[in-house]
This record gives structure tokens, sequence and C-alpha cells, in this order.
């Protein structure tokens, strides 16, 4: 089921193809919030972008810091890093609800490789999200002509629970729990019901789908740290032509049950081309954040 929406939002029960999306807050004081510092004229030196507490850092943050470019004030103009030159994202929509300043729209610009753009927020509405999401390379769409028939990826974001209070022994458990993540393939029909129902209180990230190049879908993970990268590579065991299965079953990988899924064997250039783009992206959000942020894994 979807989540309620959070306390003080207005969630709106109708899709409105051509309004953006989000959610209007009323000002909660109790949610924290992830605040960005802007940059100071005549500053070369690089701001830090992230100044909120640490417990409000989520994967819509990762995307933040990918978008962000250090500024040259001589040159009067954003340049980029070079650290996540090779990091290619698909059009990706992050979601948080309770904050005002999502839904966020990211890219990989096409004109300009190695950087991430945001489209402006007038521009995050249904029907540009339809559009695009269901139009192929050649302007075909992608709901008559895919394989899959999968046009979006919806991946929920790790909510950490509260702490509960032990009332009959007069204690506080520190100890928390995270509620797990889920992953849900949408076609055109499902889209639209997220679209419409759900976006509003949903926190996480829209993807849009990439077909793979063989009959099935194949995920690379890793497990990164400074100390070291374990790269795995898994591939669900049915053809994602194969209509006869769900959209769930044919597509699923780490987060299918594992009867769907066998593992495969990851190349040496490979494992080494995952930790280099984990490393740049760990370099970059140090440097965007003045080494406030630097993810210690990933």
């Amino acid at each position: 089921p979807a989540p309620s929406a959070p306390r003080n939002c207005v969630a709106s029960g109708k899709m409105l193809l051509d309004e953006p999306l989000g959610i209007k807050c009323r000002g909660d004081p109790t949610s924290p919030k992830v605040q960005v510092q802007p940059q100071a004229p005549g500053k070369s030196s690089v701001r830090s972008s992230w100044n909120g507490p640490s417990n409000s850092f989520s994967v819509c943050t990762i995307f933040a810091l990918l978008h962000r470019q250090p500024y040259d004030a001589n040159a009067r103009r954003k340049y980029s890093t070079g650290l996540v030159s090779n990091v290619l994202i698909p059009d990706t929509v992050t979601f948080r609800a309770g904050y005002p300043e999502f839904p966020c729209w990211y890219l990989s610009s096409q004109s300009e490789p190695g950087t991430i753009k945001r489209k402006h927020t007038s521009n995050v509405t249904p029907r540009n999200i339809l559009d695009v999401f269901t139009r192929r390379k050649g302007g075909r769409k992608t709901s008559r002509g895919a394989n899959s028939g999968i046009i979006a990826v919806l991946i929920s974001e790790i909510v950490p629970k509260v702490p509960i209070n032990d009332d009959e022994n007069n204690s506080h458990n520190t100890e928390t729990e995270e509620e797990a993540h889920t992953v849900e393939y949408l076609d055109e029909v499902l889209l639209r019901d997220f679209l419409d129902r759900r976006a509003a209180s949903f926190s996480g990230i829209l993807q849009k789908w990439v077909e793979p190049k063989g009959e099935s879908n194949k995920t690379v993970s890793c497990n990164w740290s400074e100390e070291g990268c374990a790269v795995w590579c898994v591939a669900n065991v049915k053809a994602l032509a194969d209509r006869r299965s769900p959209m769930q079953q044919r597509a699923c990988t780490f987060d299918g049950p594992s009867d769907l899924w066998r593992r495969e064997e990851v190349a040496t250039a490979m494992g080494e081309a995952v930790e280099g783009l984990c490393l740049g992206i760990a370099k970059h959000c140090s440097l965007m954040t003045d080494g406030s942020c630097r993810p210690s894994s990933l």
C-alpha cells in the first residue's frame, strides 16, 4: 500500500498533467531539512551544499551532489571536477515526502559529457514525465516497441524506524531498525497510477528503464569502501520478452527471490571500472561539501 501523506502536507487526489509535481507543505518545524548554501559572489572556493543534520541524508542527496559543480569566479562559469565523467544516469526523478524542494529531475547531459543536469521545477510535471519515459530513441513509444513493456523502475527509500521506548523497564531502546526498500517495475498504466495517487507521499527515486542488450535483465552490484571493493553480477533466469510471466518476476535481480536469478562472473576490467566510479563519486561529494560529506561506503 502507498505510504500516507506526512503531517501538515496536502496531497492532491487528482493528477494535473501540466502542474508541477510536489507536496504543498505548511512549514512543519519538526521535519529535518537539507539546506543548500548559495555561492557567495566573487568567491572561487567551493561552498558546502550539505549543511543539514546527518539523519536527513538520503539517496536523493547523492543525485543533488552529483549535479553540483564548482564555480570559477574569474571565468564566471561552472566547471567539471572530472571525477564523475564516466557516471551516466538515465532520467531520474527523486522524491522526498515532506520536503517542498522535491521532486527533482536529473539526467546525464548529452551536450556536456560528465555533467549531470537538473530540470527546472516547472518542467517536473506528470505530462513531461510520461512523455519522456514512454519515448524511445527515434521518437517511438516504449510501450509499443519494447521487448519487456517496462518503462520505469520505482525504488523506495530505506527509512530508519523511530526508536521505541520500553515503558515496562523505563528504558530507551537505542537500536533502530530499517524498513526494507522496495523495487517496482512499471509499465505506462502503472506509471500513470503512481503519478496520480502515490507521488505526493512517496520517498525514493523514479528512474527511466533502460532495456538490456541481452535476453534477460542483469544487474551489477558492489560493496565499496576505501579499503576495497567487491563486485557481483546476477542475471534473471527468465526472458524479458516472455509476457507470460509478471514484470516483477522477469525483471528482478538482487531485489527478487534467489530462485529467479543466477550469479554470473564479473570480468576484472568491469570490477576495476566500478571501483573507479565509486571512488570518483566519493571524491566528488567530498569536494562539493568542503569535506563535510564523503561517503565511507557505497
